[in-house]
């Protein structure tokens, strides 16, 4: 039992995260002029945590920040919203789905284990908004994990691709994703490891059930009840974090645009704008016809009205919503320092705001493109 515990610790070490930030060019320089480090030459960079650097393969540092930004809610906003309106809705709900308990138990855990990330001089910490928050597990290393999964249980017996080929494609999503986490100082070797094990521990259960959960979510009447009421009782017994961290704040927005897409997927089984039983695609090629010009056309607009809508969705939901909120409450400012509910004002303006969003996704944006005769006419095929 010992050496596993020897085992663990040594892979908590930031020495590793120290290794592998030099193996891929993150130089540190010394405050001294006159050092051998100092290179008058090359641009210097100030970390998150106030330590002087240089880059020396762009090459690797760009890659490692875009493999960070596919870990994050703007990427996955965008990437669920494209698939629903441009590929195949019913895959969007379900990777939502997982995605959204997945990152809530994620996070949950994070809040209850409190293991801080890694701490070492010599480490370079670039993403100074998550520094406050915990680091074990890995939230990224769980959805680099989850998302190829996930779209091969659901994609296998509905559309014909090539294994070999999409095992190619998840060793080029996961890898960056992975590599990021140490590249830029947030993580241990140890909470990607627990991060990967803890995604397909859930994983195994949760696609047992994906198919049946998603179809009580979508034809169900009770359903929108049901999630309001899960949502509300997942917030309030998610663990109050000791430190400024931005951890509860993001979860309420991911369950809550959850929330809002299969709300919104439920009106569209209510309106008929999506049927069962389901069509069967088993021998189909995957729903999106790249060799049509006019259809890369109207993939194109439904994109681009989407982004915009939902900005303005974005923008409508926050100002409303804290409208309201100061209205009921009658605080007129509530960031201010003095404010003792301000977190909890935060997140109710974040709950309603989002699940505007996720309404948006799957109703009002796919409606606006039924308008304007440009909708994705194997939608009402997505059960």
């Amino acid at each position: 039992m010992n050496k596993v515990f020897n085992i663990l610790y040594s892979l908590q070490d930031p020495i590793h995260v120290e290794r592998f930030q030099r193996f891929f060019g993150l130089k540190l320089i010394s405050n001294d002029l006159k050092s051998t480090q100092y290179d008058p030459n090359k641009i210097h960079h100030l970390s998150s945590n106030g330590i002087k650097y240089s880059i020396d393969n762009y090459f690797w540092h760009y890659l490692f920040l875009i493999g960070s930004q596919f870990g994050y809610e703007p990427f996955y906003a965008f990437a669920f919203s494209f698939i629903y309106w441009n590929i195949d809705s019913s895959l969007s709900r379900r990777l939502n789905l997982v995605w959204a308990i997945l990152m809530y138990c994620g996070q949950f855990l994070k809040e209850i284990l409190k293991i801080p990330r890694p701490n070492n001089s010599k480490i370079l910490v670039m993403e100074s908004k998550y520094l406050n928050e915990y680091g074990m597990p890995s939230t990224h290393a769980m959805m680099a994990v989850l998302m190829p999964i996930t779209i091969y249980y659901i994609l296998i017996d509905r559309y014909q691709f090539s294994f070999l080929r999409y095992l190619m494609c998840s060793m080029i999503w996961c890898l960056p994703i992975f590599g990021s986490r140490l590249y830029l100082g947030m993580h241990s070797v140890l909470d990607l490891i627990v991060g990967i094990i803890l995604s397909l521990i859930l994983l195994i259960p949760m696609l047992g059930f994906l198919d049946r959960l998603d179809y009580y979510l979508v034809h169900k009447f009770f359903s929108p009840f049901l999630n309001m009421i899960l949502i509300i009782t997942l917030t309030m017994i998610y663990p109050e974090s000791k430190t400024r961290s931005p951890s509860r704040a993001e979860t309420v927005m991911i369950i809550s645009a959850f929330s809002g897409i299969y709300l919104g997927s439920w009106i569209n089984f209510k309106l008929g704008y999506i049927q069962y039983p389901c069509m069967d695609s088993s021998s189909s090629s995957l729903p999106i016809i790249l060799s049509d010009q006019l259809e890369i056309l109207r993939i194109i607009a439904r994109t681009l009205i989407g982004c915009v809508t939902l900005c303005a969705l974005k923008i409508f939901g926050s100002m409303i919503s804290t409208k309201s909120i100061k209205r009921i409450t009658g605080i007129d400012d509530f960031d201010r320092d003095g404010n003792k509910y301000k977190t909890s004002i935060e997140i109710l303006t974040k709950l309603f705001t989002f699940q505007i969003l996720g309404l948006g996704i799957s109703f009002i944006v796919p409606m606006i493109n039924r308008i304007l005769s440009i909708e994705r006419l194997t939608m009402i095929e997505d059960c």
